[in-house]
Order: structure tokens, then sequence, then C-alpha cells
């Protein structure tokens, strides 16, 4: 590989809901071109929220619009009145001179806006996102798996439920440790990656071929270069003033065991003929159900049930209206207590500091103290990697990028390096500044490890019904 910029050619396709496509590149001479290009993609949102779910990728170009297409307001463009927010834009950069083209991330327009000129619309900026800000936004989807599921299996089950293509979702398999009691609450899909990312150490992002990764965030995921020193313009070493931590406290829940009775008790209100109750909500880590009871004093029919998650769907037939009908969910659910264990950070410059700060994070998943503490220990590590950053502005290649690890043997810098931010901008010159920690290889999770049974799976299966 090439290790410095070659002046590599960027595109962008633009794709309009009328059907209509807008395409250009840096090296256009016609009458649309990319005057600036500026990418910048993160494996952190903030020092505050170390793990999880980010918009990892956002972009912002400037383009030369001489016809004036671009102009929201040119009633006589063809994309008039489909410009704006949430268009989508693919990228592209070609290593070969525009021989072949490689993906380089697709997004989704944020802001739309332009510098007018006599009338016309000479520069546009356009804004833009990847996929996850609307990922994470969308609500919880209705899922049937309870104990005994694996993480990566939960995620990718919460994912292709709102929609996700499941060929796009890639977790590492070391993220797929099984959980005793794997519920996605009723939330929205960015709480719930986030919680679960904090319980595996993993950070969530979309790599450029819009796959949607799942990675370990104490190791590197992506490829490994050996870096001289004739791309790197400057290195800035320091520690991390945002870092103000000495210890990390991570709450969780131990289980202390299992037990048989009511995990739903409600009121509803009976109408003549067929009623669909949804969304009833357990009151208890429910793991399957056993009966349903409703005290009526009328002829009622049974039509079905479905549970999920944290909570049930139950169709009932009635002859009459009737207020006030008592329903009763009785099961096995998991007892469980909140507990906490805590992990020194070992900085040589915080060793003597009276002033104790602490990084919580709170695990809603269910756990023995053994994997709390393991969990807290390699969020201690992870945060003391983050203690000491390397900023570097170079101008090495575009394919270089988050979770590539750099090897560097020279006088500007020495040792591993794993990449967590990488910004590029491409205008009248060219520039990459990359954000570096040291790297340290550790052993993420045991193999496999098992907290309970197989799975448990809850379906529409025949009950007493009284």
């Amino acid at each position: 590989m090439r290790q410095c910029w070659n002046d590599e050619p960027i595109k962008i396709v633009m794709y309009f809901d009328n059907g209509l496509t807008y395409e250009t590149q840096t090296h256009s001479l016609s009458n649309n071109s990319i005057v600036s290009f500026v990418k910048r993609k993160s494996e952190q949102t903030n020092f505050t929220n170390l793990f999880g779910s980010v918009t990892s990728t956002e972009i912002s170009v400037k383009l030369f619009d001489v016809l004036d297409r671009l102009n929201i307001q040119n009633s006589g463009s063809p994309y008039y009145n489909y410009m704006g927010q949430g268009v989508e834009i693919k990228t592209y950069i070609s290593y070969d001179n525009g021989t072949s083209w490689e993906n380089y991330g697709t997004y989704y327009v944020s802001s739309w806006s332009g510098s007018f000129n006599n009338g016309f619309q000479d520069i546009v900026q356009i804004d833009a996102v990847d996929e996850m800000r609307y990922i994470l936004n969308n609500d919880i989807p209705k899922l049937s798996t309870y104990s005994g599921i694996k993480a990566g299996e939960l995620i990718k089950k919460v994912l292709v439920g709102i929609g996700i293509d499941a060929e796009r979702i890639k977790i590492d398999k070391s993220l797929d440790t099984k959980l005793l009691f794997g519920v996605a609450e009723d939330q929205k899909v960015g709480y719930f990656l986030n919680d679960i990312c904090q319980a595996l150490c993993a950070v969530i992002i979309i790599n450029d071929d819009n796959d949607i990764l799942v990675m370990p965030a104490l190791v590197g995921y992506g490829k490994e270069y050996n870096i001289g020193k004739e791309c790197i313009e400057q290195v800035n070493n320091s520690n991390n003033n945002r870092n103000i931590y000495t210890y990390v406290k991570c709450k969780y829940n131990k289980r202390k065991g299992t037990q048989n009775g009511s995990i739903l008790y409600d009121k509803v209100e009976l109408k003549t003929g067929v009623n669909d109750f949804n969304n009833l909500k357990f009151s208890a880590k429910a793991l399957n159900v056993r009966e349903i009871r409703v005290e009526s004093d009328n002829s009622i029919g049974f039509g079905g049930f479905t549970a999920y998650q944290d909570g049930i769907d139950i169709d009932l037939k009635s002859e009459v209206s009737e207020d006030d009908v008592d329903i009763t969910v009785s099961g096995e659910y998991i007892t469980s207590v909140e507990k906490y264990e805590i992990s020194e950070l070992n900085y040589t410059d915080k060793k003597n500091d009276t002033r104790k700060v602490s990084y919580e994070m709170y695990n809603q998943y269910i756990q023995t103290s053994e994997e709390a503490k393991a969990i807290c220990d390699k969020m201690a590590r992870y945060i003391e990697l983050n203690n000491r950053l390397i900023i570097m502005k170079t101008i090495l290649s575009p394919m270089i990028t988050v979770g590539d690890i750099l090897n560097f043997d020279n006088n500007l810098l020495k040792g591993k390096y794993k990449v967590i931010e990488d910004r590029v901008v491409l205008g009248t010159e060219y520039t990459k500044i990359l954000t570096l920690i040291p790297y340290d290889i550790l052993a993420v999770w045991e193999d496999d490890k098992v907290w309970d049974d197989d799975a448990m799976w809850i379906e529409n299966i025949s009950l007493p019904f009284k």
C-alpha cells in the first residue's frame, strides 16, 4: 500500500425520491464538482460515553453548482421539492485514478444550504450522517427470546426486527457470551445498544461498506499497517484532559434465584366481541408463562397469546361488555439484587490525587460477580489507554481509518497504536488527522462462556385457561 495520499479522487452519488440521481467528483471538469470534502469517523461520542452506539461518521461536502440545480428554491431544478434532509448519498474513492471505485460510506443529508450570487447558487454545502442516527431512534421490536440467548444474537434480533438486512450485521464472535436474562426492555434502540455494548465493552459503528460492526473496544478490528515518518507532519503526545476519573464503578444485577408466581396483574375493560389487549407489561423478569387467569362473571373465550421481551398480548372474546375485569398471568421469573464492582485506575499522574472521581456504568443484565468484575476491569483498562492520546497531523492514505492498528518505529513515534478517530479534510490541500491510543491486546471474553442452559422461548402454546 502506498502510505501517503496520492491525489485519490472522491465521487458522490445522491439518490432522490423522484428516482433521479446527481453525480459528481473531485476531479470533475464539468459544470459541477466537489470543492471540498470533510469526513469524520470516531469510536466515541464523548468521554462520558466510552462504549455503545454513536453516529460514527459525518461528512460535509461543498459542491460547485454552476447550473443551479441544487438550489432548493429553484423550481426549474429536476430535484425541486426533493432536496433536503434524508436524501441518500453514496460516496466512493478510487485508488487507481478512477479506473475502479471502492465504497467510502453511505450517508443521509442532515443539512442543505448554499451561497447565492446574482440569483444563482454557485456553492452548495451539504452535511450528512450515516444511518446510525436513524437506527438509534427506532423503538425496540417485539422479541420472543428470554433466557440463555447469546449477546450477539440478541443484538442481531433487535436490528433485524427494525428492518436491517441481517447480511449487513457483523458481530465479533468474542461478544457472543450467553446472557442469563437477555431482555431488550421496552425503549429506544439507542438505549438498548448503549446498555448492551457497555455490558460487553464493545463499540458499534458503520463501516465504509455500510456494514454494521459490533466489535470489542479493546482490540483492533481493521487492518494493520507499518507506518514510516515520511507521511507524518506533526505529532502531539499529551494526556487527555477530559479524563478526570480515578476509578470505575460498575453496577449490575446479581441473580438470587428463580420463583413461580404472578408476573402480571392488570384490570381491563371488555367489550362485546373480540378484544385485543396488547403490550401488557410483566412486573417481573419472566422466563416463561404457565397460566393466564381472567376473573369474570360471564363466559369468556380465549383466542391465544403472544409473549415477548417484557410483556404479553392476549386475545379474548366476550359475549357482553364488562368493566374492571382482572387478568393475572403466572409463570417462572428470576429474582435479583443490585450490586456493584469497583476497579481502580492505575495512572502514574493520579496515584497520589486525593480527589476520587468515579466513572459509573449501570448494566441491566443479570450477571455473576466474576463477570461484572471482568467487565469493570476491561472498562478501567480502556479508560487508562484513553488517558494518553496521540493527535497526529498527516498526509496518510484515506485507506487508513478507525479500528486500524498502526506500527511506528521512528524518531517521531514508536510502538503500536489503535486509531479511534479519523478526520479527512480535502480541499485545495489534503490533511488527515488521526487520534490514537496505545494498543493493548487483552483477553476480551472466555470462549463461549455459558451462564445458563440453552435459550428458552415463549411461544403460542396451549395453557390451562380459567
